[in-house]
């Protein structure tokens, strides 16, 4: 069996609508003559759980594989073309744009209607952001100084004083400017120029930036890991009445999503701490060197959560139906659920998730990552044009978990942040 590499060998969920294509990903072609490979989840080879392991093909014979919808055949058109256009270079954050520019212009009314809202909430995003970072700011050097006032300010006072007097916050602010200025070595102008830069930076992850916070409502990754959160939460709540078998599914399904939570918030937590760190205000190449690291800790974070929404979503269209249909779900689930990469696995050393999940390694065309020998009825289904697979459809839905406090007092005993 094939063991994960990194991020980028995993490949970057595409968000394809068609039926099963849902799971596939997209990476950087290993061979020549070809942009993107597609990685795909194949069920009719033998395996140890009597599926077969997961497959690579050009991504642009996608289109012979399966019969796209409109939408995901102008989705295929819009990532070959960015592919072409970065020579082969695709993440999370630059598929998921893909996804929306599609959405707006060739997706059904629901689905432009979902990219229009979620756009929208986005621009809400970047205004509380703003008051989160300035609100860790009022801290840092409001304990330097010892002003009470600033010491304790919060993102939730300085949105609840920009509702009922907005020059509270601006008057907040010079202190925050003027503190910073005597004891931070760094001007008023600088750290307006940082509030906003951070601020924009920080949009995504706000929500987490806080390890403290059980929110998860302000930046689209906050709100993508407080659905993982939410999954899980779920699954415990499912365990009772369950045989065995499927508890421990469950439990190996949750001790899997437990560690890219927590490599997720510890980015986050890392991030926190380069944001106020004094050497990029006394230094503009440090600041450039700064910027760097932020921006990688941030990808980190979504090459964490990437692919697992679509699990969430999906658990949560089957909330009335039977425990067999859940039961199917929770073991294909275990089946095709993220492994962990390197870059994870640095977080937890020692636990082994070989047999599960979706592996990453150097196989070639048309060969299965579990033999790594030919699959003849992959390549004659191929050429045929077949389709004949089932699917998971998925929906959306904004509940908050409840696993966080347990989970947080677990990494608050070992104090590794």
């Amino acid at each position: 069996m094939a063991k994960p590499g990194k991020f980028q060998d995993r490949g970057v969920y595409i968000g394809f609508e068609t039926k099963n294509l849902g799971g596939m990903r997209c990476r950087p072609s290993k061979v020549e003559g070809s942009v993107y490979e597609a990685l795909i989840s194949n069920w009719a080879g033998d395996s140890a759980l009597g599926v077969g392991g997961d497959l690579v093909m050009p991504f642009l014979d996608v289109m012979e594989w399966a019969e796209l919808s409109d939408r995901d055949k102008a989705l295929h058109a819009s990532v070959s073309q960015y592919g072409y256009k970065t020579e082969g270079y695709i993440d999370p954050q630059a598929m998921r744009e893909i996804r929306f520019e599609t959405d707006m212009a060739f997706a059904d009314p629901i689905l432009r209607m979902r990219a229009v809202e979620e756009l929208r909430i986005e621009s809400v995003d970047s205004q509380n952001t703003y008051f989160e970072i300035l609100s860790i700011f009022a801290r840092k050097y409001g304990a330097t100084i010892d002003n009470r006032e600033l010491k304790y300010v919060s993102r939730s006072i300085l949105q609840q004083l920009a509702r009922e007097n907005p020059e509270d916050v601006l008057r907040l602010t010079r202190e925050i400017t003027k503190a910073a200025a005597e004891h931070g070595e760094i001007t008023p102008e600088t750290l307006s120029a940082r509030l906003d830069f951070y601020s924009s930076f920080a949009a995504p992850i706000c929500s987490i930036l806080d390890k403290d916070s059980k929110e998860r409502d302000i930046g689209y990754l906050s709100r993508q890991l407080g659905a993982l959160e939410d999954l899980m939460d779920r699954l415990e709540e499912f365990r009772e009445g369950t045989n065995i078998e499927i508890s421990g599914f469950i439990t190996n399904i949750q001790e899997n999503a437990d560690k890219f939570l927590d490599f997720a918030q510890k980015q986050a937590s890392a991030i926190q701490l380069l944001i106020v760190d004094d050497r990029s205000y006394t230094h503009d190449d440090m600041f450039k060197e700064l910027k760097k690291e932020l921006y990688e800790n941030r990808m980190h974070i979504a090459y964490a959560l990437d692919g697992w929404e679509q699990h969430y979503v999906g658990w949560k269209k089957l909330q009335n139906d039977s425990q067999e249909t859940k039961e199917d779900f929770i073991i294909k689930l275990f089946r095709v659920m993220p492994q962990p990469t390197r870059e994870v696995e640095m977080v937890s050393i020692g636990y082994d998730m070989s047999g599960v999940g979706s592996r990453a390694g150097t196989v070639r065309m048309m060969h299965s990552w579990d033999s790594e020998s030919e699959d003849l009825e992959l390549k004659n289904r191929v050429e045929a044009g077949k389709f004949n697979k089932s699917a998971l459809e998925v929906v959306n839905s904004d509940r908050r978990s409840k696993r966080q406090t347990e989970r947080s007092a677990g990494r608050d005993d070992n104090k590794d942040y």
